[in-house]
């Protein structure tokens, strides 16, 4: 997956569309199970979020969205995103990526 990039102060409609294929060691039919994803996020600076994406489209990976809510990227660096996955008896967490947020004006 290609990192995103965002403005800072983004927010709905602006948001992150992200496929997430099975972690390693995990059978594809456990994304057909998937009852839920969150994104934990640890901003830039190091503060945590968790952001409850919507299931978009199923197959051999899951295609999930998200969108801004005010405050959730306020501030300028990188953000390291996890996908975590609720499954049955549990939770999955997908491969890392990094979300840029960037100053609109700089």
């Amino acid at each position: 997956m290609a990192n995103p990039t965002i403005y800072v102060g983004a927010r709905a409609p602006e948001g992150i569309t992200v496929t997430i294929d099975p972690p390693e060691g995990v059978n594809a039919s456990v994304l057909a199970s998937c009852s839920g994803v969150t994104l934990e996020a640890k901003r830039a600076g190091g503060s945590p979020a968790t952001w409850a994406a919507q299931i978009i489209a199923r197959g051999a990976s899951l295609t999930v969205e998200y969108q801004f809510l005010a405050g959730d990227v306020d501030t300028v660096g990188d953000y390291v995103i996890v996908p975590t996955l609720a499954v049955q008896g549990g939770t999955i967490r997908a491969e890392a990526f990094t979300l840029a947020v960037t100053d609109p004006y700089a």
